[in-house]
């Protein structure tokens, strides 16, 4: 799933970054795979299913629940995930390195 604006460094370093925040490896043959992000967030939905954020993605979280006006976001940090924090922070990851290949 690379999109359009990025190439494969930019994407590279998108999913690096994004496993850094999530605490989870993406073997990049799945990363490859991925053709949509809908596919990255169930792939990424089923590994964290019983889990919770860590403390890079609560932050994330919580910020983004204040710059979006959505506090769903941040709610239940305390948990697992819920699928629409996952895809929250794979926006935001993938459009912080689009804007730096800009």
């Amino acid at each position: 799933m690379i999109p359009k604006a990025m190439d494969s460094l930019d994407f590279v370093e998108a999913v690096m970054a994004l496993e850094e925040v999530l605490g989870i490896e993406v073997p990049s043959n799945d990363a490859e795979q991925f053709g949509t992000p809908r596919e990255m967030v169930d792939w990424l939905e089923s590994r964290l299913s019983n889990q919770r954020p860590t403390d890079k993605a609560a932050a994330l979280l919580r910020g983004l629940a204040k710059s979006r006006n959505d506090p769903v976001l941040g709610e239940g940090l305390d948990g697992t995930w819920r699928r629409e924090q996952i895809a929250a922070i794979i926006r935001e990851m993938f459009q912080d390195q689009d804007k730096q290949g800009q």
